[in-house]
């Protein structure tokens, strides 16, 4: 950089730094030696504007005068590289025009009061004291500040500066501080992509536009802020989960709108990331009724209104979306049916058939239905069996059955009184005992077996002859012995097979063994 031709004017050869000194009386030394700790430059360092220097730390007394040398260079900061001159030596100066971009430098200095025929001597501030500031005439502005882009999680909002004007001799450079929710968040960056933990909350950022040149700080000058500008920008919308927000096609109603019939409502066509949930306003008339679920009853005080639900699709994202049913037809009272009657009569069966239900009575077109209500097949009929309109049972006993005939159109549901049919168990097929011989020798078991009967009943021998053991080797398949060993002599023996299912129990005729000795 070279000096303006207006400086260069003013200052041909660089002033000898020592020459403010001729300002200065001679003074008498002072008991208390004179010194000066460092210097500052108050106002603003623009040209045309009026700067102060202020010394601080000044010691000795008030023969000691204060001098000021102000001074430009055209390097960074330094005493020894670059070209320097004097501007001014007073405690003030207004800043020349033709010295934007120049580096401005104040040294304060203090008499000695001694004086050695031509210069006083003095004593001059530390280097370190010295104030240097860079020139500039007109700080950069910026109009606004603005963000682009959608506020959600992962999403990149992008800040733009508008209508920036620079200063005089340097192009500005912009930095940038985010916020969420007013707290700082981000880089110095002109982009920011929200987290999850600014869900909920507005973005922001401050972007402040300074002068360009950032000079080095060294160890022999301090440079001091240079001129900006700020703007914060509007607030965003609050920053959105990461996700798609929900959509829903349509909302139906299915059922009968008839008091003590359920409806049940129905989202169609439902997207959205995360996975969406509903909430449902039911309304009859127009009035809200009901709670919170997708099914409703509706009671006395609807007879007569339309019956609608709203349903709302939520996952965290805006928008919701809802989605309103048509109405259903106005909800009517039902009536009672004619009397419901099972038309079978109580009977006695056998455990091994069927009989087919019928009914009489009852209104409308519901359908007929039967349930066993308790009985003694099974623990309360349990193993009593109704397919359709069929009873059945897989073991003897009693069967209680009712019959419900359906609501339908302006008819209630009906139920009948309870009927009990009666299954008795069937008789097994023919049960013979099968000794392995007919005789034996006392003392000597003689093996049993059997044949026929029914079911899955266990089989058991027996004797009633004294003098005779019987054992029971396996109930299942039917095997067993007896045996006589206290002397010779025949022994009558029997099997029996018991009741199981739909049989009754079986027990076989009495067969004679005979043991000799």
């Amino acid at each position: 950089m070279k000096l303006s031709k207006t400086i260069v004017s003013l200052f041909v050869t660089p002033i000898l730094f020592s020459s403010l000194l001729l300002s200065t009386a001679a003074m008498a030394a002072s008991p208390v030696p004179p010194g000066i700790d460092s210097v500052t430059i108050t106002g603003t360092v623009q040209v045309g504007q009026t700067l102060t220097a202020v010394a601080h730390g000044v010691t000795g007394d008030s023969l000691n005068p204060i001098g000021y040398a102000w001074r430009v260079r055209d390097d960074s900061c330094g005493w020894q590289n670059g070209v320097e001159y004097d501007v001014g030596f007073d405690s003030t100066y207004t800043v020349d025009s033709g010295l934007e971009g120049w580096d401005l430098y104040v040294i304060a200095v203090v008499s000695t009061g001694s004086n050695d025929g031509e210069f006083p001597d003095y004593v001059e501030a530390p280097i370190v004291g010295t104030a240097s500031q860079l020139i500039n005439t007109i700080a950069p502005t910026i109009g606004s500040a603005t963000v682009s882009g959608t506020a959600k999680v992962g999403e990149t909002l992008t800040a733009t500066a508008n209508s920036v004007t620079p200063s005089t001799y340097w192009a500005p450079t912009a930095s940038y501080q985010w916020k969420a929710g007013g707290s700082k968040v981000g880089t110095n960056s002109n982009t920011y992509t929200p987290l999850l933990g600014d869900v909920g909350k507005a973005i922001t950022v401050v972007i402040t536009e300074s002068d360009g040149f950032v000079p080095t700080q060294l160890a022999t000058c301090v440079y001091v802020t240079q001129p900006s500008a700020s703007a914060t920008s509007d607030p965003t919308s609050n920053v959105l989960a990461a996700g798609v927000a929900p959509t829903i096609g349509s909302a139906t109603i299915s059922g009968i709108a008839k008091v003590g019939e359920t409806l049940t409502a129905t989202a169609n066509t439902v997207t959205g990331s995360p996975t969406p949930t509903a909430s449902y306003q039911w309304k009859a008339g127009g009035s809200n009724v009901g709670t919170n679920s997708n099914t409703y009853t509706p009671l006395v005080g609807d007879v007569g209104k339309a019956i609608t639900v709203v349903i709302t699709e939520s996952n965290g994202i805006s928008p919701n979306a809802s989605a309103t049913s048509d109405p259903t037809s106005n909800v009517f009272l039902a009536i009672d049916q004619a009397k419901l009657k099972i038309s079978n009569e109580s009977e006695d069966l056998k455990a091994s058939s069927t009989i087919r239900l019928t009914t009489r009575g009852g209104s409308g077109e519901g359908l007929v239905t039967y349930a066993i209500s308790g009985g003694t097949a099974g623990v309360s009929g349990a193993n009593c069996v109704i397919s359709g309109s069929n009873l059945s049972t897989t073991q003897s006993g009693s069967c209680i059955v009712i019959a419900t005939k359906a609501a339908n159109g302006i008819y209630k549901a009906a139920t009948s009184s309870a009927v009990t049919f009666t299954f008795k168990a069937i008789a097994q097929a023919s049960l013979t005992l099968i000794p392995g011989t007919r005789t034996g020798n006392a003392g000597t078991p003689i093996t049993l077996g059997v044949s026929g009967g029914s079911g899955a009943g266990l089989y058991s021998f027996a004797s009633t002859t004294a003098g005779c053991t019987v054992a029971t080797i396996d109930p299942v398949a039917g095997t067993g012995t007896i045996t006589r060993s206290a002397s010779s002599g025949s022994c009558s023996v029997k099997v029996t097979k018991a009741a199981n299912g739909i049989y009754s129990a079986a027990t076989s005729p009495s067969v004679s063994v005979t043991f000799l000795r």
